[in-house]
């Protein structure tokens, strides 16, 4: 077909990048000739494009009228980032390795849950990542998708393993940028400051005098 921009998808993912796109587009271009008639270029773009770890299964690659060719096929979705000796690499929900090393500064245009203390070797792209480590960081991915509260997680810790040698996942959280307590939260909102400015360190503070209790939240406590 030329050239890259020739290639169009019937059904690209939300989830594909211009990165993803543009490499397989240009996988397609390279094998696919320019002749009207020739059924035998697109089988072998096919073949290539079914062969790239970006790729389930290829339904279709046909000609279209503009003299490009459209592709109908599915595609292996990433779903966590898994942290590795050398930097960074990304997985599917069957743990089948997907293409690319990044590095942390990357994590969070990735945008996806970060496993650690995998200790399986990772297996070669496009094939599953086999270990009980990996298999329990999936699951724990699996069961958060879709709630609001992944994004306090900042990773999904699987190094653990106890006397019978189960592995143990465990969540990591965020610290807090503001008090986790009521009314110091409130202040630290209100005020943009933190309890050692604005002086409000607790829901409550004992008073000697009444020998009681003492709600922080009048105005003569900041």
């Amino acid at each position: 077909v030329g050239t890259w921009d020739q290639v169009d998808w019937a059904d690209a993912p939300a989830w594909m990048g211009d990165s993803v796109r543009r490499e397989l587009q240009e996988l397609v271009a390279t094998w696919c000739g320019s002749a009207a008639l020739d059924q035998e270029s697109l089988a072998q773009a096919a073949t290539r494009l079914d062969g790239s770890a970006w790729t389930e299964s290829v339904q279709q690659i046909r000609r279209v009228a503009d003299g490009g060719v459209r592709v109908t096929a599915r595609y292996r979705r990433p779903i966590a980032v898994v942290q590795t000796h050398d930097g960074y690499r990304i997985i599917d929900a069957r743990g089948i390795l997907l293409p690319g090393l990044y590095l942390r500064k990357n994590l969070p245009s990735l945008g996806m849950p970060l496993i650690v203390g995998v200790r399986s070797h990772a297996s070669l792209t496009g094939a599953p990542w086999r270990g009980p480590d990996l298999k329990a960081g999936i699951e724990l991915v699996r069961v958060l998708e879709g709630d609001p509260l992944i994004d306090q997680i900042t990773a999904i810790d699987v190094g653990m393993r106890d006397a019978r040698h189960r592995v143990h996942g465990v969540l990591r959280t965020a610290d807090a940028t503001i008090p986790s307590f009521t009314i110091p939260n409130i202040i630290s909102i209100v005020t943009g400051t933190p309890p050692a400015v604005h002086g409000i360190s607790g829901n409550f503070f004992y008073d000697l005098e009444s020998d009681a209790e003492v709600m922080m939240n009048d105005p003569e406590f900041l």
